[in-house]
C-alpha cells in the first residue's frame, strides 16, 4: 500500500479526456511523492500494475486539466527542447524496472520459498476441483483411442502407446511449465520413431534408448533456456509442418487394409530387399509394397466403419439443441468408435457372417501397469558407441519435432488462457516425461494440440486436470482393456483420417492460388489473400522435404529459406535519409552543386563537413548498398556518419566501416562516426584495434524516439555540433 501509483501503459487513464492519448508502450507515468491509499491491483493479463479508479483514490490528478507541459507546447503541438521532461512531479520509468506480483514480499527463507512455489503452482481452489476433475476425465477418454492409433502407426502393440500416454501425461503434467497442456503419444512423434522401429539394422529394441536420449536432449534445451529461439520458426514453416504431418499420418492408415496387419515385436524387422523402410517418399510405400490387400467384402465393411466414425466426429459438434448440449462433453471420437464397435459385433459378424480386424487381432492389450524396458520381452542392445550412433539421428529428430509441437501448443494455450507459460520449464518437463517413458519401453510423446484445446475449453487450467487424465488412462488400461481389444481397427482409421482433415491447413491452397495471380487479376476477382511468395515457397518446401526426409530436416530447410529471405529484404532497407553540406565559412561561398566536394576554381579538397544520415541494419546483406551511398571523390575534407537510426549487426558491418574510412583516408579525408547507439558503441569498442583509420567515433546520449522528434533534434544539433566545430576535433 506504500507503493506509488502507476498508470497502465497499455491504455489511457480511466479519467482521461476524449482527446488524450494513451501512455506510450514501454513507459508509465509515476506520481512522485504521492502514495496510494488502496491496495495495489494486478492485472491477470499483464505484469503492469493497474491504477485504481478515481472513485478509489480521489487524489489522482485530473488529466482533463492542462498540465505544465501542455502549457508550454508550441504551435505545432510539440514541446520545446528546454521544457521536455522538465516537470518535477513526472518522470519516466521503464516497464522492466517495475516490480511484478511475483517479486512482492518474496520470502528469503528457502523453505518458505519452496512452500510458496508449491502453493502457487499446485494449489487448486475448492470451487475449481470439480471442473478440473471433469476436464481430466473427458480428456482421458479422448486420448486413449489416439494413443492406440498412433501405436499402430509405429507398428508396436497398442498397450505401449497407451503406457506412453499414461506416463507423459502424469510426468509432464506435474513437472512441466504449462498447466492444462495435455501430453501423450502423438502423430509427430509416431512418424519419427517409426524410422528406428522399422530399421532392419535396429528395430523395436532400440526404441526405448532412442526415446531416453531424445528426452535428455529436451532437458538440455530447457536447462540452457533455448525456448526463445523457437521464435525463428515462422508461421509458414508451421503450416508446412502440419500439412506434411497430416499427409504422413493419413497414408500410414492405409496399412490397416492389408491382409497381413499383425504387429511383430521382434528385435529387428527387415523387408525383402534388406534396406531400411524409410526412404524417399516412404510414406507411400504402402501402395506399392506388393503386400496383399483384404478381400473386397471385408474392405467394404471396414470402409463403412470408417464412415461411421468420420460422420460422427463431423456431425456431432453441429448439434445445437439445448437438451442435447450435454453430449458435447463426451469426445466425439469415442462415441464414433463405440458405434463402430457395436456395428462390428452387431451387424458385420451376425448379418454379414464375416469379421474385420480388431485391436485384439493386431496387438492384444493385456492391461496392468506399464512394464520396464528390460521386461518387454526382447533383448536390449548393449550400451556402446555403435548403439549410440544408431539412435542419435532418430533421437535428435524426435527431440526437435517434439519440442516444436510442444512450444506451438504452449503458445496456443497461452493465447486461450491469456497467461504466460514457462517455456523452458516445459522443455525440461517434456524431457523428463520422455526419459521415464523410454525407461518403460514407450514410444515417446509430446503435447497433443486437439486434446489440450478440449482440456482448456472444459475448464482444465491447472495441473489437477493433467493428473486426472493420467489416472483415467490408467483405469482404462487396467480395467477396460478387454473392451478395447474388441474395437475394430477401421474405427481408428476413421478417427485418424478426421484428425488429418482437421490438422491440414486447407487455407494454404487458397494462398497458393492467390499468389499465382498478378495484382490486376487479384483486384478484379476480389482475391485478397496473397502472401509473400517466399513464404509460400517455405510452405511447399517444408511439406515436400518432409515427405522425402523427415520433419526435422524440413523445418530446418524452412527456417533457412526464411532467414535468407529476411536477410535479402533487410539489406534493401539501408538507405540515406539525409545528406547535409556544412562549410566553415558563411553561406555566401557555395561549392559547385555538381561537384560539392571541390572548389569552383580548382580541384583542391574543400574544407568543410558533409553529414550522412543512414538508417537501417548494417550487416553482410546490406554492405554493398551501404558503400554505394558515399561520394568518395566529391565529399569535403571531413565526413561525418550520423548513426541515429543505423544498427551495426556483425563483423561484416565493422569491416565495411573500416573499408569506408580507408577509402576516404586515401583521398586525404577524415571519417567521423557520430551518435552511435549504445550497443553499437559497445560493439565497436571491443574491436577498436581495427578502427585506426576512423578519425573519431562517439556514442550519443540515449534519446527516446517516442518522446523526441528526430527532425527537431537534428535542427537543434547541427548548428551546435557541426557549424561551430573546433578545428581538429
Amino acid at each position: 500500500s506504500d507503493m506509488p501509483v502507476l498508470m497502465d501503459a497499455n491504455r489511457a487513464s480511466p479519467s482521461a479526456g476524449a482527446g488524450d492519448k494513451p501512455a506510450n508502450l514501454g513507459d508509465v507515468e509515476m506520481k512522485m511523492g504521492q502514495q496510494n491509499s488502496s491496495p495495489m491491483q494486478y492485472s491477470s493479463r499483464s505484469p503492469v500494475m493497474n491504477v485504481p479508479s478515481p472513485s478509489d483514490n480521489a487524489e489522482l490528478p485530473a488529466r482533463q486539466e492542462a498540465s505544465p507541459k501542455e502549457a508550454h507546447k508550441n504551435s505545432h503541438g510539440k514541446m520545446p527542447r528546454g521544457h521536455r521532461n522538465s516537470d518535477a512531479h513526472v518522470r519516466r520509468v521503464d516497464l522492466a524496472a517495475i516490480v511484478t506480483p511475483q517479486d512482492v514480499d518474496e520470502p528469503k527463507d528457502p523453505y518458505a520459498r519452496i512452500a510458496r512455489f508449491l502453493y502457487k503452482d499446485y494449489y487448486v481452489p475448492p470451487n475449481a476441483i470439480k471442473t478440473e476433475i471433469v476436464a481430466g476425465l473427458i480428456v482421458g477418454l479422448a486420448v486413449v483411442p489416439e494413443a492406440i492409433a498412433f501405436a499402430l502407426v509405429v507398428g508396436i502393440p497398442p498397450q505401449w502407446g497407451v503406457d506412453t500416454t499414461l506416463i507423459t501425461s502424469l510426468v509432464v503434467g506435474i513437472f512441466g511449465g504449462r498447466p492444462g497442456l495435455c501430453n501423450g503419444a502423438s502423430g509427430a512423434v509416431a512418424v519419427v520413431i517409426v524410422d528406428i522401429v522399422q530399421d532392419p539394422n535396429a528395430g523395436v529394441a532400440y526404441m526405448g534408448y532412442t526415446v531416453i536420449l531424445a528426452g535428455l536432449f529436451c532437458c538440455v534445451f530447457g536447462v540452457l533456456r533455448l525456448a526463445n529461439y523457437m521464435t525463428l520458426i515462422s508461421s509458414s514453416v508451421m503450416v508446412g509442418f502440419v500439412n506434411a504431418l497430416a499427409i504422413i499420418i493419413g497414408c500410414a492408415q492405409v496399412k490397416a487394409f492389408k491382409a497381413d496387419n499383425i504387429i511383430q515385436t521382434g528385435a529387428a524387422r527387415s523387408n525383402s530387399t534388406g534396406v531400411p523402410n524409410r526412404r524417399l517418399l516412404s510414406s507411400f510405400d504402402v501402395f506399392v509394397d506388393g503386400e496383399a490387400w483384404v478381400d473386397s467384402e471385408v474392405a467394404c465393411w471396414m470402409l463403412t466403419e470408417v464412415a461411421i466414425v468420420m460422420l460422427t466426429m463431423g456431425l456431432l459438434p453441429l448439434i445445437k439443441h439445448e437438451k442435447l448440449k450435454w453430449i458435447h462433453n463426451i469426445p466425439s471420437s469415442l462415441i464414433g468408435i463405440l458405434l463402430a464397435t457395436a456395428f462390428e459385433h452387431g451387424i458385420v459378424r451376425t448379418i454379414g457372417n464375416t469379421q474385420t480386424t480388431t485391436i485384439g487381432d493386431i496387438g492384444k492389450m493385456e492391461g496392468g501397469l506399464p512394464k520396464l524396458l528390460w521386461d518387454r520381452g526382447y533383448d536390449l542392445p548393449p550400451l556402446n558407441l555403435d548403439t549410440f550412433q544408431k539412435i542419435l539421428p532418430c533421437a535428435s529428430t524426435l527431440a526437435a519435432v517434439a519440442l516444436i509441437e510442444q512450444m506451438m501448443t504452449l503458445q496456443l494455450v497461452d493465447a486461450m488462457t491469456r497467461t504466460v507459460g514457462q517455456a523452458n520449464r516445459e522443455g525440461v518437463g517434456l524431457g523428463l516425461g520422455n526419459v521415464v517413458a523410454g525407461l518403460f519401453g514407450g514410444m515417446g510423446g509430446n503435447a497433443m494440440i486437439g486434446q489440450s484445446v478440449i482440456c482448456i475449453k472444459t475448464g482444465g487450467f491447472r495441473r489437477l486436470s493433467n493428473i486426472v487424465t493420467g489416472l483415467t488412462v490408467l483405469c482404462i488400461t487396467a480395467g477396460l482393456f478387454k473392451v478395447v481389444n474388441l474395437m475394430p481397427s477401421a474405427a481408428f482409421v476413421g478417427m485418424m483420417w478426421m484428425i488429418c482433415y482437421y490438422t491440414f491447413e486447407w487455407n494454404s491452397f487458397r494462398l497458393l492460388f492467390h499468389a499465382c495471380h498478378n495484382e490486376k487479376n487479384r483486384e478484379r476477382f476480389g482475391r485478397h489473400h496473397k502472401i509473400e511468395r517466399s513464404d509460400l515457397l517455405v510452405i511447399v518446401v517444408v511439406t515436400v522435404v518432409t515427405l522425402f526426409t523427415n520433419l526435422a530436416m524440413a523445418v530446418a530447410a524452412g527456417i533457412g529459406i526464411n532467414l535468407i529471405s529476411y536477410a535479402i529484404k533487410s539489406g534493401e532497407t539501408v538507405r540515406l535519409s539525409a545528406k547535409t553540406l556544412l562549410l566553415p565559412t558563411s553561406a555566401d561561398k557555395l561549392a559547385d552543386p555538381d561537384r560539392p566536394g571541390k572548389d569552383c576554381a580548382s580541384d583542391a579538397v574543400v574544407e568543410g563537413t558533409v553529414v550522412y544520415e543512414v538508417e537501417g541494419p548494417l550487416f553482410f546483406g546490406s554492405i554493398k548498398q551501404f558503400m554505394d551511398l558515399f561520394d568518395y571523390d566529391g565529399d569535403p575534407a571531413d565526413v561525418e556518419l550520423h548513426c541515429f537510426q543505423m544498427s551495426i549487426m556483425d563483423y561484416s558491418a565493422t569491416e565495411a566501416l573500416v573499408k569506408l574510412a580507408d577509402e576516404y583516408k586515401e583521398k586525404g579525408k577524415r571519417l567521423h562516426l557520430k551518435f552511435l547507439k549504445v550497443e553499437n558503441h559497445r560493439l565497436l569498442s571491443k574491436a577498436r584495434g581495427m578502427l585506426e583509420g576512423i578519425s573519431s567515433w562517439e556514442s550519443t546520449v540515449h534519446v527516446n524516439e517516442e518522446d523526441e522528434d528526430l527532425e527537431e533534434m537534428r535542427d537543434s544539433l547541427f548548428p551546435e555540433v557541426l557549424r561551430h566545430r573546433h578545428s581538429g576535433q
